[in-house]
């Protein structure tokens, strides 16, 4: 397990100081902007380091201040930066402290990539901060993560498999459509032929029985029709 001496860090991390300052506003700025590389540089940069969820009361007073009812930690958090988190994280950001309202940073989180940070955090450091507290759920170990990359891979591979299928049924299905419209054109010219056939016939032009042409003839007619021969 993780030891965490002093008085001085007890107070500081379960009612942290209010304090703030140039250093902590600029960081808070870059956990807005989700550069976890830029966070850890300045981190760096004011003499603190990675403390592998081991926690001091030097990384707890900057990393873990509130300011305005929120820490570096719910910044990053509510902000989407799952990068960030995961480097207050290693720097001794306390996942148990809350704002304002009473919420701790992981309750904050949007988006499935900040709640895994937490929780990868807590696979990692199992020992590190009352997780339950913290509201974090469940650890995220390394198995979990690949078994998840496993099902998402198959997922996607069904849904290329399906869109092939439809594809390929999509394109049989062209032919039988063409015929169809092929023989829907061939019934409109049989209709067409039919109905100039009939006005040839009230004009007189076409045999009323094997329905030839007139022209030339000498029809006889019977009953007002018109025949080329008896």
């Amino acid at each position: 397990g993780v030891e965490r001496g002093g008085e001085e860090e007890q107070v500081s991390r379960k009612e942290p100081v209010e304090e703030v300052s140039s250093v902590w506003l600029d960081l808070a700025g870059l956990c807005r902007e989700g550069s976890a590389d830029r966070v850890k540089s300045a981190l760096d940069a004011v003499g603190l380091s990675s403390l592998q969820g081991s926690g001091t009361p030097q990384n707890a007073k900057l990393i873990n201040a509130i300011n305005t009812g929120t820490t570096l930690l719910h910044v990053a958090s509510q902000s989407g930066s799952a990068g960030a988190v995961g480097v207050l994280l290693q720097y001794g950001g306390d996942p148990t402290l809350r704002d304002g309202r009473g919420r701790t940073a992981y309750l904050l989180a949007q988006s499935r990539p900040v709640r895994d940070a937490f929780r990868r955090f807590m696979a990692q450091f199992p020992d590190a901060w009352d997780y339950k507290a913290a509201h974090v759920p469940s650890p995220l170990s390394e198995a979990l993560e690949k078994g998840r990359q496993a099902k998402a891979a198959e997922k996607k591979a069904a849904y290329k498999q399906a869109k092939r299928q439809r594809l390929k049924k999509a394109k049989q299905l062209v032919p039988a459509e063409q015929v169809g419209r092929e023989q829907v054109s061939e019934r409109e010219k049989r209709a067409r032929a039919a109905e100039r056939r009939m006005a040839l016939n009230e004009q007189g032009r076409l045999c009323f029985c094997c329905q030839k042409s007139l022209a030339g003839l000498i029809p006889f007619e019977k009953f007002e029709n018109k025949f080329c021969s008896m």
